[in-house]
């Protein structure tokens, strides 16, 4: 019980569910979480089957607790003691976000994309490996994490390549584990971090599987009703959805092309390549940057390309001729 909510507190609290919900949306914060509480479970379960109770340090199983008489509080003192926690939260978690925010911007300004997307992006199979162990060496928390998580989605890392750039930080980070090596024995520390470093790749190569289909995952099928109006995409949607994602009348069977990126180089080169692709052809190409709608394409790596509603490509820069391709086939 104690590991297990050793490896659940870091990874899945309510701070990094309401983060990860705004910057990737909430189906992924729930399969996130999901997924993490499932290790937590794992891992406490096999730590218990070995029975490394004699793995704990001497001074921890001797330790007794004492129950001591506490003055009953008023509501003025628990107002008081409140917000002395907030406070004192605020001071703890301010310095992360900011070191967190600095670091997303070096990788955002500075850090050349082909460079994330070599080692991170869709062409690498141990980009997950390579992101968990980076992750181990820094201290920090969820809130340091999401600017760093956010820069390197947007520069074209995978999004489990990312998560599990997450994970390590806040559950394996070097800091952290001096620390609980004071309390535990080497050889019950060891079957820890194997245990949260193999949850944590699984967990990253579980969402590079996924890609687009954790969008659907939570989706619910529609019932047909009078109220739906038919998509000029081929699909019918709700009369609330048609006017977010259907782009109007068909030109030349295409009803829409929509460039889904960060603002990044390779971003912009896409939309400029694709502007190329169709020009003269009286259809309009939309840039899309914010990562919500990114993320509700399913697109888990940028740039990409949407024709007809449909993403056709992830993590490439196209060229003109590639695209004009793709378009033939609408």
């Amino acid at each position: 019980m104690t590991f297990s909510f050793l490896i659940s507190s870091p990874m899945v609290d309510l701070g990094s569910l309401i983060l990860l919900m705004s910057i990737f949306g909430w189906k992924v914060a729930v399969v996130y979480v999901i997924v993490g509480l499932v290790i937590a479970v794992v891992g406490g379960t096999l730590i218990e089957k070995l029975h490394l109770e004699n793995q704990v340090e001497e001074f921890i199983r001797n330790g007794k607790s004492i129950d001591a008489p506490q003055n009953e509080l008023t509501k003025r003192d628990r107002l008081k003691y409140s917000w002395e926690q907030v406070t004192e939260t605020a001071k703890k978690v301010f310095p992360y976000v900011i070191v967190g925010v600095g670091i997303g911007a070096f990788i955002h300004n500075w850090i050349p994309e082909e460079w994330i997307i070599k080692v991170l992006g869709t062409g690498n199979p141990f980009g997950v490996i390579i992101a968990t162990i980076c992750g181990i060496p820094m201290y920090a928390d969820i809130f340091g994490c999401i600017p760093i998580a956010e820069a390197l989605l947007a520069k074209g890392a995978r999004l489990g390549v990312v998560l599990s750039f997450m994970m390590g930080v806040t559950t394996l980070s070097l800091p952290s584990m001096i620390m609980l090596k004071k309390a535990i024995k080497p050889k019950l520390l060891g079957i820890f971090i194997a245990i949260c470093t193999v949850g944590i790749i699984l967990v990253g190569y579980f969402f590079n599987h996924l890609g687009g289909n954790i969008m659907a995952l939570f989706g619910k099928k529609k019932e047909e009703t009078k109220a739906e109006k038919s998509c000029c995409c081929g699909g019918s949607q709700s009369a609330s959805e048609v006017t977010s994602t259907c782009c109007g009348e068909k030109v030349n069977g295409i009803c829409c092309i929509k460039v889904l990126g960060s603002g990044c180089k390779s971003c912009h080169q896409l939309y400029e390549n694709t502007l190329k692709a169709v020009e003269g052809m009286g259809i309009e190409v939309e840039y899309i940057t914010d990562l919500q709608k990114i993320m509700e394409y399913g697109a888990m790596s940028m740039p990409a390309l949407v024709v007809n509603e449909k993403v056709v490509s992830v993590g490439r820069v196209l060229k003109p001729a590639e695209i004009s391709e793709i378009v033939e086939k609408y």
